[in-house]
């Protein structure tokens, strides 16, 4: 895939005509949140990239005989660039692959920071646990010392 099939230039008429759909189709897939198209003033452009994309709904619905709710959990199953077995070069232009990395890293930098907060909670808990021990301890060698102070006065 090529730098520019992700610029997005096709009116939403073409892209209709690409795919054998009114754009009132187009319309309501983009209603029922199923593809996003770039917005330039009222105007939706479509991409190359959206052009696949949209040919591969366009099967999932008519071939697959899926319905808006099928299409979607399966889009947010199926990753475009594993369905084409695109290669890393040319995922670097899908936006939706660019966002899915930036949240997977995200994600996994939270998940790093929970752990490092669970390791210091827990260094924090077993420091406080040995001091109370400790004071613990010292009370009862003070109530010790006090006990055999007493039995020796006896």
């Amino acid at each position: 895939m090529k730098e520019h099939e992700a610029m997005p230039v096709y009116t939403i008429g073409i892209a209709a005509k690409f795919l054998a759909v009114c754009p009132a189709t187009l319309r309501l897939w983009e209603k029922k949140g199923i593809v996003k198209p770039e917005r330039i003033g009222k105007n939706r452009f479509y991409s190359k990239y959206d052009i696949d994309r949209l040919e591969y709904i366009k099967y999932l619905l008519q071939k697959r005989r899926l319905n808006i709710a099928g299409v979607k959990g399966t889009l947010d199953t199926e990753f475009c660039w594993e369905v084409k077995n695109c290669n890393e070069k040319a995922r670097k232009y899908y936006l939706v692959y660019l966002q899915w990395q930036a949240q997977k890293e995200e994600e996994e930098e939270e998940e790093e920071e929970e752990r490092e907060e669970m390791s210091l909670s827990k260094q924090r808990e077993s420091t406080y646990k040995s001091i109370g021990t400790n004071r613990e301890t010292a009370r009862q060698v003070k109530q010790l010392t006090s006990i055999q102070q007493t039995v020796r006065e006896l």
